[in-house]
């Protein structure tokens, strides 16, 4: 099937003007977040296996439905990976190093989609306004400092200063503008730990 977009051209789109509030308003202390909704009764992604004693070929079937559906730019690309060895072929995601849901000579595989409580949150207490170090338990432990540059189509790129804690980036800050900003909270995230699944999936293959 030949690309939506086609190579070779860029896709240029005026961008939507947003209106900014003028102040950000969540609870200052502590930080509540909304419990994640319950999923409706028989949504979610879903594996189905059926034994080949009860299909017409007699070979198993292995049914993926990770709920993950298309986009543009598209989400799934088909792959397919031949060696000497052995041959695989399904589909994968950007970045991912191999086939995420496919099939090989030998079995089938593929992945599910959970809404998952993934994300904790800590109130920082900064020794001082160069938030070079803040409280944890009777002591002061030293920040790291990262510049992200943020490329911003027809304009300068922002330059955004991220401070880092042991738990992770500090994500509401001073910077945020909002008037009842007088706490700073960082992230502890499941995505910026190290995970497995790539060797997983590696393995499998």
């Amino acid at each position: 099937m030949d690309p939506v977009i086609e190579s070779g051209k860029l896709w240029e789109f005026e961008a939507l003007a947003i209106s900014k509030p003028d102040s950000i308003d969540y609870p200052a202390d502590p930080l509540v977040i909304d419990p994640l909704p319950q999923p409706a009764e028989g949504a979610g992604s879903n594996n189905w296996a059926v034994s080949g004693s009860k299909t017409k070929s007699g070979n198993p079937i292995l049914s993926n439905d990770p709920h993950l559906g298309l986009n543009l730019p598209s989400l799934w690309y088909s792959m397919q990976l031949t060696t000497p060895e052995h041959s695989a072929k399904g589909a994968t995601l950007p970045g991912a190093l191999g086939i995420i849901s496919g099939f090989n000579e030998n079995i089938a595989w593929g992945v599910t989609n959970a809404t998952k409580d993934a994300r904790d949150w800590y109130k920082i207490t900064f020794q001082d306004d160069t938030r070079k170090a803040y409280k944890y338990g009777d002591e002061w432990k030293k920040t790291n400092f990262r510049i992200e540059e943020i490329k911003i189509n027809g304009q300068e790129a922002f330059l955004d200063t991220v401070v880092y804690t042991h738990y992770g980036p500090v994500v509401y800050d001073r910077s945020f503008g909002s008037d009842r900003q007088d706490v700073n909270f960082a992230l502890k995230w499941t995505v910026h730990m190290g995970s497995n699944e790539q060797k997983n999936i590696h393995g499998i293959e």
